[in-house]
């Protein structure tokens, strides 16, 4: 089963620099979505500001820690860049979604922007193969080698500031396909793309327009392994079919 996109690209913008926030509490998660995934674009002198903290999201009736893909906030000379998945997530609306960075005092940029998705066709019981990030002075950002295989899915998250404080666009990729352009915040701004491997790889956001430093997190996602499960008429027994299951 191919992993897709279910439901649009949702955005928030100048989030603020709080340690801690809710992004909203009025989502509404796809009702066949089996993994969500948190992305947000921001700078922190602290290093590794997002990724040591955390997000939460709605799982069972309660806020859930979201799983982080490191590699994107530890260079403190660039902006940065975060991802979070959780697998299942509670469906329906009004779901939450909640942040706790590092530390206890404000020290992020006010004009964060998170990008919440949501997918399906997930392995919900070990849904990452692997995941690369990095941060650089100007693009291209590009990622160490990604392991993966045919079948999965690269998810890729740059999160940038702009060079004009205008909206800025990544134009070209490698090995990655544009999933949307994020409306910019002042100072911040960012892309989501996918790619389909057929093994490992890296990924880049190559070139674009106003864009200056920033980083790359991407993680090749593994479809589900589940068996199509087909009925099959076999011997004939008293006057019936005997009707047996087969799996592919």
């Amino acid at each position: 089963m191919a992993i897709v996109q279910t439901g649009s690209v949702l955005q928030f913008p100048a989030l603020g620099s709080a340690n801690t926030g809710t992004v909203s509490t009025t989502i509404t998660v796809p009702a066949d979505a089996e993994l969500v995934i948190a992305t947000w674009t921001g700078y922190s002198s602290t290093a590794n500001f997002f990724s040591t903290g955390g997000m939460t999201f709605t799982k069972g009736g309660v806020d859930t820690a979201m799983t982080n893909v490191p590699g994107g906030d530890s260079n403190t000379g660039a902006w940065m860049a975060a991802m979070f998945y959780l697998v299942l997530p509670d469906t329906g609306s009004n779901k939450t979604l909640k942040w706790d960075w590092l530390g206890t005092a404000a020290a992020g940029d006010p004009n964060s922007i998170c990008s919440v998705t949501f997918w399906k066709g997930i392995d919900t019981a070990s849904p990452v193969r692997n995941s690369q990030g990095t941060q650089a002075g100007s693009l291209p950002y590009t990622t160490a080698t990604i392991t993966a295989a045919s079948g999965d899915l690269i998810i890729a998250w740059t999160g940038f500031t702009n060079a004009a404080a205008s909206e800025a666009t990544i134009d070209t990729w490698s090995n990655l396909t544009l999933l949307s352009q994020i409306t910019f915040s002042s100072g911040a701004d960012g892309a989501l793309a996918t790619g389909s491997p057929s093994g490992n790889t890296t990924v880049a956001a190559s070139t674009g327009t106003n864009v200056a430093d920033g980083g790359i997190i991407a993680a090749s996602f593994k479809a589900s392994t589940a068996a199509f499960v087909s009925p099959t008429f076999t011997d004939w027994h008293d006057g019936y079919y005997d009707l047996e299951l087969v799996s592919y």
